[in-house]
């Protein structure tokens, strides 16, 4: 293949963290050739122009309606040529020599499929990024607030994992011919723990790879979708279970809705309360 790495950003109404993405990639000055797609979602917030005039290298994919995260990238992906492909989210700032580590990576380790980079919070902080698939253990933890999915050490250290977060994944074509593209039944949310866990299924291998670090702005990036984001969750996580988990009875369905309720009542409260302050102010 003529081009090394498929760069492949979703963007919908994040026209600064994507501006800043873009840069990143551009200052990262790889030496290995690359295309950077742009598939955005029907962004009213001048994303679209504003990729057209700063960076008119970059290929864009300027979609009329949003149709969801799994399906723009899915876009971006049919439309690559790349011998790996890099999902990367517009909230991210991909640090100097990250690219290209993670190709050098890839070239040395033909068993890996899938590898996730370092993620740091905007101070450089370490972001905890691996987690374990899901299960109806991990679901009763959650229950009483404890996260039993989550990672929580061995962040300087190369391993396989289930699933790093979405927010930077570089993967070979192939494994896409195996596994299958993203889930578009997903809008947002789980479609990147859907398709890891069809990864694996399909024999392949996930690591996490420190050697490359992103700066990744996460929930700064939709805090204005708060409300929405939080119900689009775990609408998605009830999805997964359902698709993933079709041999658990009815008992264990009761028991992903009785995970949920803890969040929901806490959610319900502080919409509650603002509507009060609200009032009151």
């Amino acid at each position: 293949m003529d081009t090394d790495v498929s760069i492949i950003i979703v963007s919908y109404n994040t026209r600064d963290f994507l501006r800043n993405c873009l840069q990143s990639i551009i200052n990262c000055e790889s030496h290995f050739k690359n295309e950077i797609i742009v598939v955005d979602n029907a962004s009213r917030d001048g994303s679209k122009e504003m990729v057209e005039q700063v960076f008119p290298q970059v290929k864009l994919i300027a979609n009329s309606i949003n149709l969801g995260f799994a399906h723009a990238n899915n876009q971006g992906i049919k439309e690559s040529g790349g011998e790996y492909i890099l999902l990367l989210n517009p909230d991210t700032e991909v640090q100097k020599g990250s690219l290209d580590a993670m190709v050098e990576f890839m070239h040395r380790n033909p068993e890996v499929s899938v590898i996730g980079a370092k993620l740091l919070n905007p101070d450089r902080t370490l972001q905890l990024s691996c987690r374990r698939f899901p299960t109806l253990f991990t679901l009763l933890g959650e229950g009483i607030f404890l996260d039993l999915t989550l990672i929580k050490s061995g962040y300087d250290e190369v391993r396989e994992v289930d699933q790093p977060m979405g927010a930077c994944l570089m993967a070979r074509r192939e494994i896409f011919e195996k596994a299958g593209l993203l889930d578009e039944t997903y809008f947002m949310f789980f479609e990147d723990v859907d398709w890891c866990y069809r990864v694996k299924q399909a024999g392949g291998k996930i690591y996490y790879f420190p050697g490359a670090e992103v700066v990744h702005y996460g929930s700064r990036s939709i805090r204005k979708f708060q409300g929405k984001m939080f119900f689009a969750w775990h609408s998605s996580r009830i999805k997964f279970f359902r698709k993933h988990y079709r041999h658990i009875p009815l008992a264990g369905l009761w028991v992903i809705l009785l995970s949920t309720l803890p969040y929901l009542t806490v959610i319900v409260m502080i919409l509650f309360l603002a509507r009060i302050i609200g009032y009151l102010t």
